[in-house]
């Protein structure tokens, strides 16, 4: 799955397939800022079968799984 990501900042996009964790975005390469993954996202726990579906990212809301702490994962994107 192709993820999208943007840059708060500069409006910088990259893409990547690798898997991205909602809490361990890195800085924009361009800048310096902050990150961010843009559109509504299907969300997944790394270690268990927690699922959750947002309109859009609340990197202060959903940066652990509300069930076990772990990371959550981005599995699906809309951007439109």
């Amino acid at each position: 799955m192709m993820t999208t990501i943007i840059c708060m900042e500069c409006g910088e996009k990259f893409e990547t397939e690798e898997t991205v964790s909602v809490g361990g975005l890195p800085q924009c390469e361009a800048c310096g800022a902050s990150l961010t993954i843009p559109g509504a996202l299907e969300l997944q726990c790394c270690h268990c079968d927690f699922h959750m579906s947002v309109p859009q990212i609340d990197f202060k809301a959903c940066v652990a799984c509300p069930e076990c702490e772990w990371a959550l994962d981005v599995v699906g994107q809309d951007v439109d």
